[in-house]
């Protein structure tokens, strides 16, 4: 008897319940292990089998996000978008992005679809939205205003230093205030925390942190590069977004009196809602072209390819300020952690893979890949930090974990130190890397990448590696050869430096917010 004979009828019977159960969870996890260990022709066959095939009706939605998880099959998302309602409210808009968004950001395979879909749900909601918060007088608009003086940074989430957006919206309000004598206030919708929400009855629900720390308004003391400053946070209760929700988030943003609003991270409904009510600026290292509007989009010119173009102008998204990455590293190690902590000798050459969903984006494509390196590299090491729930045993061969070649050292308090014992930093093929790679770079890592993803914003295209084995071959070169090593250390310095500077970027980003402000753009622009 083939798995796949023995795989359907156990997902016939896990999946006829409109709940995953408990029991049920460690099955599904040994389900997708034997699919991944079919070969090639035996993965496609069944895929196509189990597209064609009639499946429970009861949880189709769980049904098929788990196939995708399964199969990195775009097909199977794009069937399960077809058993949704025609428009959705913004509680169940949320999941449903959160839900969709997150496999395919963290995944190979991508598709215009279910992207295509979710923004036409997305307007749907949103105009409804916008339409009872007009009607409740909750909307007040402020143009025009030459000079904004008063910003609200809109965040989706603000956790601690360590993770790249806070550092974002952190740096981003400290230059505005030291150098353009603004008063910011960063809006913490805790629009990400879905923990115990589940109405899709996915198998794996996204599950985002919050920081339990802040609470309501308050000051948070800041030390980070060159600054040693207070920013002010405004929190909002963590859960599902509501109608409610939006309405006082506005309603406070309105209160405290902010004649301009920077959309930092997926704000959404937020932030379409203040549209044309604010002047609004775009800048994240998230999403090239946001799902919301705004009046100005500050994106890395790296990503705003031909299908980023096609997308604004299909959603009338425009006036784009092709610019780098946002520049926001950890810093440079202060004291670089010990060696013999993570068992490594001295004459060891460091690999260092940095990411919060490594367990997603690690897959066995690519841990075979850091498997024919360390053939290469006798001396070679792998550390993968960040992700502690990875099971690296998943997907790298037991002789590897057992020699301690690699190992999965968690999430780490200080980059930098960890950064400053390794020798090279690889980066999967996914849509991050941007901040990571910046404290690689200044902590003197050399960097291996595809051209793919956000670390094309900051390393150089000549430093791109066209495909797997010249990733290998680079990455094998790096550890042999110490000239090598050395230069392209300092030319990826050189490069950060001189192309990568926060200030200069937020002096554009205050200089447009100026522009969308004034009466010339207002009135150009108003419909």
């Amino acid at each position: 008897m083939s798995i796949q004979s023995q795989i359907l009828p156990a997902l016939d019977g896990i999946f006829s319940s409109n709940q995953i159960l408990s029991e049920d969870v460690p099955k599904l996890a040994y389900i997708k292990r034997e699919i991944a260990r079919l070969s090639g022709e035996d993965k496609k066959s069944f895929a196509e089998y189990l597209l064609s095939t009639p499946l429970p009706q009861d949880n189709l939605i769980g049904l098929y996000i788990y196939l995708f998880d399964c199969f990195q099959d775009a097909r199977f998302l794009e069937k399960s978008l077809e058993c949704l309602p025609a428009r959705l409210t913004v509680p169940e808009f949320y999941e449903v992005y959160w839900n969709f968004t997150q496999q395919l950001f963290s995944s190979t395979s991508g598709s215009k679809m279910v992207v295509d879909t979710l923004r036409d749900l997305f307007e749907k909601t949103a105009d409804s939205l916008k339409q009872f918060l007009e009607t409740r007088g909750i909307m007040k608009r402020n143009y025009p205003l030459a000079e904004p003086r008063k910003i609200a940074i809109l965040s989706p989430q603000i956790l601690t230093m360590r993770h790249s957006p806070t550092r974002e919206a952190f740096s981003l309000s400290l230059h505005l205030e030291k150098y353009h004598g603004c008063e910011c206030y960063i809006i913490n919708t805790n629009a990400m925390h879905y923990k115990g929400i589940n109405t899709l009855n996915t198998v794996s629900p996204p599950e985002f942190n919050v920081n339990q720390s802040l609470t309501g308004g308050q000051k948070v003391q800041v030390n980070y590069m060159d600054f040693e400053s207070d920013v002010s946070i405004f929190s909002f209760p963590q859960g599902a977004m509501t109608t409610q929700k939006v309405a006082s988030i506005v309603d406070t943003i309105n209160q405290l009196g902010c004649d301009a609003v920077i959309s930092h991270g997926d704000n959404l409904m937020v932030m379409e809602s203040l549209y044309r009510y604010l002047p609004s600026l775009f800048a994240t290292t998230g999403a090239v072209v946001p799902f919301n509007h705004c009046d100005a989009y500050f994106v890395p010119k790296d990503l705003f390819d031909d299908a980023a173009k096609a997308v604004a102008q299909k959603y009338k998204h425009d006036n784009f300020m092709l610019e780098s990455m946002l520049v926001t590293p950890e810093g440079v190690s202060e004291t670089p952690a010990n060696r013999a902590d993570y068992s490594l000798e001295e004459s060891d050459y460091v690999y260092l893979i940095v990411g919060t969903r490594l367990h997603r984006e690690v897959n066995r494509e690519f841990a075979d890949i850091c498997q024919q390196l360390l053939d290469k590299v006798p001396n070679g090491r792998i550390l993968l930090a960040g992700t502690p729930e990875m099971l690296i045993s998943e997907v790298f061969d037991k002789a590897y974990i057992d020699d301690k070649r690699v190992q999965n050292i968690g999430f780490q308090n200080d980059l930098p130190a960890i950064c400053a014992i390794s020798d090279c930093y690889l980066n999967p093929a996914r849509a991050g890397g941007g901040t990571s790679s910046q404290t690689a770079i200044i902590n003197g890592m050399a960097v291996v990448t595809l051209d793919k993803g956000h670390i094309s914003a900051i390393v150089p295209e000549s430093k791109h590696c066209s495909d797997w084995n010249g990733y290998i071959d680079y990455a094998a070169r790096l550890a042999r050869e110490p000239s090598l090593q050395a230069s392209e250390v300092v030319q990826l310095k050189q490069h950060y430096y001189e192309n990568l500077d926060a200030k200069s970027q937020v002096d554009s980003i205050y200089k447009m917010l100026c522009h969308v402000a004034s009466d010339e753009f207002v009135f150009e622009h108003m419909e």
